[in-house]
């Protein structure tokens, strides 16, 4: 695997790590928010 494709290979990577971190940080405030309302 050449630089380049590595490169674009993290380029490609960073934004999924991102979004999959907003997507567990919603879920859990979600189910923070579902407690709260709970008790």
């Amino acid at each position: 695997m050449s630089h380049g494709g590595a490169h674009a290979a993290l380029l490609i990577r960073a934004p999924l790590h991102q979004s999959a971190l907003i997507v567990s940080f919603s879920a859990i405030k979600a189910f923070l928010l579902k407690l709260t309302v709970f008790f």
